[in-house]
């Protein structure tokens, strides 16, 4: 199997990060979930991702498979959880967002293997971080299963900006 690399992602990578969030939209709307259906993320999401680095595409044999937005610093949507509590009170974590698959590259267990690298760089970038905190829509069976599988734990519920709850994960590092 091939290794898996995290690589920041430049403009040049913005038709192929649009390409997978086109597919991944398809996908979630098949699968009768209303997350990322009304616009969000967009173009203009990403190049801010990319602005400040937090962006990242995922390479297998130099072809693009994946992204995923790995962020430092406190998270507004994370300060109120209810339903439970927070593993890390507070001390530095960082945020894991806006992740998608390709579905050209689908059967390779890419999310899982993409979750596990972003824990990784997470190590690398921020090593007095204490966890990385994931948030996902409830219908979303598809990454809570993956969540699971690799350690986070539920720890409650979020409202994201437009109010819609959001199942809340944590993994302690």
């Amino acid at each position: 199997m091939s290794e898996l690399k995290l690589q920041v992602a430049t403009v040049a990578d913005l038709p192929i990060v649009m390409k997978i969030t086109n597919q991944a939209k398809a996908l979630l709307k098949a699968d009768g979930i209303n997350q990322w259906q009304m616009g969000y993320p967009s173009e203009v999401d990403f190049e801010n991702d990319m602005k400040e680095e937090h962006l990242y595409v995922a390479k297998l044999d130099d072809e693009t498979v994946g992204f995923i937005a790995l962020i430092d610093g406190l998270d507004q949507a994370y300060q109120i959880i209810e339903n439970g509590a927070w593993l890390n009170n507070d001390e530095p974590y960082y945020t894991i967002h806006r992740v998608a698959v390709s579905s050209d590259a689908s059967g390779q267990k890419l999310g899982e293997r993409m979750l596990r690298a972003a824990v990784e760089k997470s190590l690398e970038l921020g090593p007095d971080a204490k966890s990385v905190r994931v948030d996902t829509h409830p219908d979303n069976k598809r990454m809570q299963y993956l969540l699971n599988k690799i350690g986070f734990v539920l720890t409650g519920h979020i409202f994201i900006n437009d109010g819609e709850l959001r199942y809340a994960y944590e993994y302690m590092r």
